[in-house]
């Protein structure tokens, strides 16, 4: 069974085998996360993963790709990890915060998109696109993401993710 020792192992492979550039910055990390306020296990999958990130890897500068957050929860996060920057906007967008986005998302050493059901390839498309390095965590898939009209594509996808880390041994 992974363990944290293997997905920080698995995000120090991804990001080359440093936090830092050639030039001693450190990397960066987007992760996209904060799906929703309301439950529970949304509310905790964020922070806890920066709770890991922030405790193995505290040299690199953390982005988070805010989904669906409200003021209350985003200023808890800001409170407990001053450090993170977060964002929110679109990959297809076109207003200000979707272009800084964009900018930060083709400009990042490494992409984590955390814990979630969904099968949206947007962001593994973007990342091909723009050369950057992606990664799963905490992810579960449906069988109709291996499978039917398109899979294919999919498949090639999830194939070229850096890492990928499921919820439960039955995805």
């Amino acid at each position: 069974m992974p363990t944290r020792r293997h997905f920080i192992s698995a995000i120090t492979a991804a990001l080359g085998g440093s936090v830092f550039a050639a030039d001693g910055t450190p990397k960066t990390i987007v992760l996209q996360s904060a799906w929703d306020t309301i439950n529970i296990g949304d509310i905790g999958h964020t922070p806890g993963t920066l709770r890991v990130l922030e405790q193995h890897l505290p040299e690199v500068k953390v982005i988070v790709w805010a989904m669906k957050v409200d003021e209350r929860i985003l200023a808890m996060l800001k409170t407990r990890f001053p450090k993170v920057e977060f964002l929110q906007g679109k990959l297809d967008g076109k207003s200000d915060k979707d272009l800084k986005l964009q900018e930060v998302v083709k400009n990042c050493d490494l992409f984590i998109r955390n814990s979630g059901m969904g099968q949206d390839l947007s962001y593994m498309k973007f990342c091909r696109q723009h050369g950057r390095r992606y990664g799963l965590f905490g992810q579960s898939f449906f069988p109709t993401m291996v499978q039917g009209e398109g899979a294919a594509e999919r498949i090639e996808l999830l194939n070229a993710a850096a890492f990928i880390y499921t919820r439960e041994t039955k995805t």
